[in-house]
């Protein structure tokens, strides 16, 4: 049922779908490529993922650290397909640490990743079956199989983000509205817990086609770099105005705010997985 002719709107996908059918017997391809590819959600993409995991084609699947290459700073994979007989596994591994710091830009350690990867050590290498990525709907990206189950303390309780927030959707600027204070992801919280704006202490710039408007008390997330998530004291006689590049989500009480900040405190940690740096599924 492959299709020889069929050809994708994003060229790396194109690449490897037909580095995939080049394969000769025994062949291996490997190939370096934005995040994107391992989760975009529209059909066409979904389907080659899906073709190349029950094919039996996709060996291993690599996170790299982000700010490795000149031009970009967003994280990539490297992505392993081997035309051979398949023992029913993929290899899933998050090397995002893997990195020193020389300059401007991370340098990859190499060495680190290969001993990691030949080990298989448990905290940066899972192996799974096809059925556990079938059932993920066909994702290639390796955070979502390396994050542990949480061990909730007793005492506490865990809460969905969508039982806490929810997306809403701003109002557009209209033809009257000239200038406003404006909010941009740099004016976001930098750190865990200074976590408030009053919309007054925002700069009152010129209004830019495509703003949209909260009057109303808000959470923003940058769309851009981590998600630094902030209270925006907004209100119907000073609202705030931002750009496309933050989303902004009603919120049910003051009290889930500061779990929202440990999360990402404990999400850069370290000594943890990395997740990622940027909102992959807005939604």
């Amino acid at each position: 049922n492959v299709d020889p002719f069929r050809s994708f709107r994003i060229a790396e996908d194109d690449f490897l779908y037909r580095g995939s059918l080049s394969l000769k017997p025994n062949g291996t391809l490997v190939g370096v490529f934005s995040m994107g590819v391992t989760f975009r959600e529209t059909p066409a993409e979904k389907e080659l993922r899906r073709e190349l995991v029950e094919r039996g084609l996709v060996s291993n699947v690599i996170l790299l650290p982000d700010n490795l290459f000149y031009g970009t700073a967003i994280p990539s994979v490297i992505i392993q397909l081997k035309n051979a007989e398949s023992d029913g596994t993929i290899t899933m591994m998050d090397a995002s640490t893997f990195f020193k710091k020389v300059g401007r830009k991370n340098i990859l350690c190499v060495n680190e990743l290969i001993t990691a990867l030949n080990t298989g050590n448990a905290k940066y290498v899972r192996t799974l079956s096809v059925d556990d990525v079938r059932e993920n709907g066909y994702s290639l990206d390796p955070s979502q199989y390396l994050i542990d189950d949480e061990e909730i303390p007793d005492g506490y309780v865990s809460y969905r983000v969508s039982e806490l927030i929810s997306p809403v959707k701003a109002v557009s600027v209209s033809q009257n509205e000239i200038r406003g204070h404006t909010l941009n992801p740099a004016n976001l919280s930098k750190t865990a817990f200074a976590c408030e704006i009053e919309s007054s202490t925002l700069n009152q710039d010129e209004l830019k086609a495509g703003f949209s408007k909260m009057s109303d008390p808000f959470i923003a997330v940058s769309k851009v770099g981590t998600l630094r998530p902030t209270l925006i004291q907004a209100g119907t006689d000073s609202p705030v105005y931002f750009s496309n590049s933050i989303a902004a989500f009603n919120y049910i009480g003051e009290q889930v705010f500061l779990p929202l900040f440990l999360y990402e405190l404990r999400r850069r940690a370290e000594s943890l997985p990395k997740i990622g740096v940027t909102i992959r599924r807005i939604s």
